[in-house]
């Protein structure tokens, strides 16, 4: 038996109904908006509560740091694996500073031109810029977000 836990409402629904899904969202409940015309798969929109979205998002990530050094060029290097993202510097800790720089730099593409990474990047990667982008440019956020 499968059950269904969320409201759903096509997008006209959704219009006429905002303050009782709004309320409804406030109360902890998850809904969904759908394009009544379109697929049953096509995108959907899901409505949360903003602390609970940060909540969930915000809890230590499972990314794979790499901390490499380079002694030929006596710097380090410090990735995140399947991001292709990284940062280096004369220090692990610099590298680490680094490596927060490019992803706030990034993410601000992202926010900019979504759209477009909506359409050329990976589910993970774009999960992680909305993670990213929920720090608000917090740098002990990231940190922590990425366990550095």
């Amino acid at each position: 038996m499968e059950a269904s836990f969320d409201e759903r409402y096509n997008v006209s629904d959704t219009k006429k109904y905002y303050s009782k899904i709004n309320e409804r969202v406030l109360e902890g409940r998850i809904i969904t908006t759908f394009n009544a015309f379109k697929d049953e798969k096509s995108l959907q929109v899901s409505h949360i509560r903003k602390d609970i979205l940060e909540h969930l998002a915000l809890q230590s990530g499972k990314y794979d740091i790499v901390k490499t050094f380079d002694n030929e060029l006596n710097v380090w290097t410090v990735a995140i694996n399947g991001i292709n993202l990284y940062g280096e510097g004369n220090t692990e800790s610099d590298a680490v500073e680094d490596l927060i720089d490019s992803i706030i730099e990034y993410a601000s593409l992202y926010k900019e031109k979504a759209d477009l990474f909506c359409k050329v990047e990976s589910l993970d990667k774009l999960a992680f810029f909305i993670r990213i982008l929920l720090c608000q440019g917090d740098r002990e956020k990231i940190k922590k977000l990425l366990g550095v």
